[in-house]
């Protein structure tokens, strides 16, 4: 994966460029074909064919992508970037071989060009033909040398603003948080400040709802995990997308296009994520303070936490929606943890703008704690079930605890829903599946799941659990240091490459856990106090 917020491509592990974006990351993919070849004696010999085999790796702290494809009588090396600043995919070939000659072949939309010097192919995008031509002619006539300058300057500028990760227990995790900070700002459309949940690899629809999209669930959590990281710019665009994002009856609604207009769904609506919103939007006070943003996201969030008040029943829980995971309708405990965590982030904006309102949000959140245990715990099964008439065991039952602090993390009934989740979900290896009985995409461990164990084990004060839960991370991320969706039990990818939302739990499981996690009572004073 390649890209500058406005151009985005993927590259197979043949080194194929697969897809271009432009000029946003979501939506309007516009390449048909662009492989390379090198001729030697009078025949092509296409690099992304057998019998080459293929070797790749990043630029440590870069976009810069190098493919090496080595045959028995051949070796050549294919460097790709995305200028930083221009919508151009530059590719340079080298090879050994005396006589060995650029082929190139390339077919897409009449907003793209190519050009090509002796060992260097341009692909660029533009408004016309005419204007992506001459981008391109620009582009191979200047050294390659400094668009990998000016690429490592860009990556690099962006990774100097970040925090260090800080745990030490699992070594060379260095470069995975690096890794992860810069999926970011690929998946990112600087325009907007939206970032997709992933390169959209199943643009039919074939095998999934597909990726390419912005979740405001995802993106909440993305904006955690930039908090962490020190990563205001990541931040303060997100945050400042969000509101144009959400609908005038004070929800988000399931994903969103870049611009913020809404994209194809098949949920009414997901309450958990305007819960999370709300929650992030807190973090962001807490990290921040920075009351020009906060006075900002006041409106959006008075209006998202009158919906949530409205979205709970009578029995003391939110009303029926989707789950955490899109596929059953119902009374979630993820969902009502959610919103607790977005009624407290409320009343404490309240304080903070409309102190009149901050008590109704307030009482609203600790009533829903009261009903957590009432509704959800299983006496039965001895452990907190996922969702009113289904005890089917799911780890999205942490969110009771990390982040949201709905209950005590380290009560025993928390602590043996926890285990309930390692002994049934564990895999070998170390991965956790989302839930029993799960089939998508194969049914195999998230990453996710495992990090989130992880930081529930550090909530604790369980070190090794949290190591463990880095360690995992670190053997199933690819070799360019990409985390995915699924991996098999040994280890192997398995879905989706890469996640931003897999990424955003690494970096905040590397980081010293936030303040509204770690310290959640202001949130909630005005109704103890």
């Amino acid at each position: 994966m390649l890209g500058n917020g406005s151009l985005l491509a993927t590259v197979s592990e043949r080194g194929r460029v697969q897809r271009l974006w432009w000029p946003h990351p979501d939506r309007d993919q516009l390449l048909d074909e662009l492989r390379l070849g090198v001729e030697v004696d009078g025949t092509t010999r296409w690099l992304d064919e057998e019998p080459f085999a293929w070797e790749q790796s990043y630029a440590d702290g870069a976009m810069v992508l190098r493919t090496t494809a080595r045959a028995r009588d051949l070796e050549v090396e294919v460097e790709d970037l995305v200028h930083p600043n221009e919508p151009v995919l530059l590719r340079r070939v080298s090879c050994a071989r005396r006589g060995a000659r650029l082929v190139a072949a390339f077919a897409g939309s009449e907003t793209l060009a190519v050009a090509a010097n002796e060992n260097v192919v341009a692909c660029a995008a533009g408004g016309t033909q005419a204007e992506a031509q001459l981008r391109a002619d620009a582009m191979v006539a200047t050294s390659f040398d400094e668009h990998v300058a000016a690429r490592r300057r860009d990556d690099g500028g962006r990774l100097a603003t970040a925090e260090l990760p800080v745990q030490q227990t699992v070594a060379n995790l260095e470069r995975l948080y690096e890794r992860s900070l810069l999926v970011f700002d690929t998946l990112a459309d600087r325009e907007s400040g939206a970032v997709i949940a992933a390169p959209e690899l199943d643009p039919d629809c074939v095998h999934s709802g597909g990726y390419g999209f912005v979740w405001a669930r995802d993106l909440a959590f993305l904006v955690l995990a930039a908090l962490a990281a020190g990563r205001r710019d990541l931040v303060e665009g997100a945050l400042r997308w969000l509101p144009r994002a959400q609908e005038p009856s004070g929800l988000w609604l399931q994903r969103h296009w870049t611009d913020g207009s809404l994209a194809p769904s098949w949920n009414a609506h997901q309450l958990d994520e305007t819960g999370a919103v709300l929650f992030a939007y807190e973090a962001a006070w807490r990290e921040l303070r920075d009351e020009a943003l906060d006075a900002a996201l006041w409106p959006s969030t008075r209006s998202a936490a009158d919906f949530l008040l409205g979205s709970i029943e009578a029995q003391g829980i939110p009303c029926e929606t989707a789950d955490l995971w899109e596929e059953r309708d119902g009374c979630h405990a993820y969902t009502a943890a959610a919103v607790v965590g977005g009624l407290r982030a409320a009343s404490s904006f309240a304080r903070r703008h409309e102190p009149e309102r901050a008590g109704v949000y307030g009482v609203a959140a600790e009533r829903l704690c009261a009903a957590l245990d009432r509704c959800f715990w299983s006496e039965e099964h001895g452990r907190y079930v996922r969702t009113l008439g289904d005890p089917t065991v799911d780890v999205s039952v942490l969110g009771f605890a990390w982040p949201f602090v709905a209950v005590d993390p380290r009560g025993p009934r928390m602590r043996a829903t926890a285990e309930a989740v390692e002994l049934a979900l564990g895999r070998p290896g170390g991965g956790i599946l989302r839930y029993e009985a799960d089939t998508y995409a194969g049914g195999n461990p998230w990453v996710l799941a495992a990090l989130w164990l992880g930081l529930y084990r550090r909530q604790i004060g369980e070190t090794a659990g949290h190591a463990d839960a880095l360690a995992y991370a670190q053997r199933v991320a690819t070799p360019l240091q990409l985390l995915p969706e699924q991996v098999t039990d040994d280890g192997a990818p398995a879905w989706v490459v890469p996640l931003a939302w897999s990424h955003a739990m690494l970096v905040l499981t590397l980081r010293p856990e936030l303040e509204l996690v770690r310290s959640p009572d202001e949130a909630y004073a005005i109704v103890t106090g």
